[in-house]
């Protein structure tokens, strides 16, 4: 009884299918492009108010199946063409034919700006990108040029002097052989207890730095003769992107402030900015060196016409710490002091920088 039940259904299912089957048709037929005549690809075929649709193959031909009979509207579209609508109808166990012809239609598209970062001169030369600048952490802006392959700095004294530079091998002490600049202006200073060329960058605060040029090699004549290693070119911004207040801390009683505020002025051609820097620590050493560090900057950049601009830079910084100096290997030995400790615990200073920066750019008729 159970095998004739079961039998009895599948009967009724095959039937009910080929009634459903009979009940139905077919929509086929090529799209091609009304001004050439080739072949489309790719077209969208829909039949309007269903979910019965198709995409034309690589003839462009495009086949509809199991489509209830009835009265419908075909649409057809494609990228590039103007879209195009056709009325048919479908009887039951039929097969219609339809074949379309679409216009082309261009499309027309707002302006595009395609742009790139600035070619690297040659193998002696590199240009630290704003990518790095912006995902790199940096507590000043020396440790900015650690992003050049072969440039090394060191520290000691306490953080309140200028780093050491090694470029490629050679040790420029504290900048002596490197010539440094900030938008143009000379940061070596030609007379100093450490050493013609002495440059200290701690007054420039590292996120008004919009990029580094580094040239490697005594080859470039325009820096003068400090540049016996290379040079370093810093350039700050003419605007800031948005305004900024952050405060970080860490170990050793470390804290850092930075501000940043752009003037909301009316003149497009006009732009003002400030920047401010704090930042405090004791070090890991034994003897704490209360270092305190604060920057200022302040720039105002205008277009004085279209091919003339002014910009005028203004800083200043200052510094205090007590360091606790360089130790001897035999007191370490001896067990007089660990690595962490000192025999002075005052060889540390004050220091600071003031700088006013006034630069006139102009272009001539043949970008001279």
């Amino acid at each position: 009884m159970r095998t004739t039940s079961i039998l009895s259904f599948f009967v009724i299912t095959i039937l009910f299918s080929a009634a459903s089957a009979s009940a139905q048709g077919r929509i086929e037929g090529q799209i091609t492009d009304a001004e050439s005549g080739e072949a489309l690809p790719g077209v969208v075929v829909q039949l309007r108010g269903t979910a019965l649709g198709a995409s034309t193959d690589i003839n462009g031909h495009y086949a509809l199946t199991r489509v209830p009979a009835g009265s419908y509207t075909l649409d057809a579209a494609l990228i590039g063409y103007r879209a195009a609508e056709h009325s048919v109808e479908i009887e039951a166990g039929s097969t219609a034919s339809l074949d379309l012809q679409i216009q082309p239609s261009p499309i027309h598209l707002n302006e595009v700006l395609v742009q790139s970062e600035r070619a690297l001169s040659a193998a002696s030369s590199s240009t630290v990108r704003h990518f790095d600048l912006e995902v790199r952490p940096k507590r000043s802006a020396h440790q900015m040029l650690q992003l050049v392959p072969g440039l090394i700095i060191a520290q000691h004294a306490g953080g309140g002097k200028a780093e050491q530079v090694f470029l490629r091998g050679f040790d420029a002490d504290h900048g002596t052989d490197v010539a440094i600049s900030v938008d143009g202006m000379p940061v070596n200073m030609v007379s100093h207890g450490h050493g013609q060329g002495y440059a200290d960058l701690h007054f420039l605060i590292p996120d008004v730095v919009e990029q580094v040029d580094v040239f490697k090699g005594p080859y470039s004549a325009q820096y003068g003769n400090l540049a016996t290693a290379g040079a370093v070119s810093f350039r700050t911004r003419d605007h800031l992107d948005a305004n900024m207040l952050r405060l970080e801390g860490g170990q050793f009683n470390s804290c850092k402030f930075t501000m940043l505020y752009q003037l909301p002025l009316a003149n497009p051609n006009q732009s003002a900015y400030f920047a401010g820097n704090f930042y405090n620590t004791d070090g890991p050493v034994d003897s704490p060196q209360g270092f305190q560090r604060a920057n200022l900057f302040a720039k105002v950049h205008t277009h004085l016409s279209e091919r003339s601009t002014l910009t005028l830079d203004l800083s200043a910084f200052s510094s205090a710490w007590d360091a606790s100096g360089q130790i001897p290997q035999r007191a370490i030995a001896n067990g007089l002091i660990d690595r962490w400790g000192s025999i002075d615990d005052l060889e540390g200073g004050t220091t600071g920088r003031r700088n006013a920066n006034l630069t006139f750019r102009a272009k001539g008729s043949n970008n001279s």
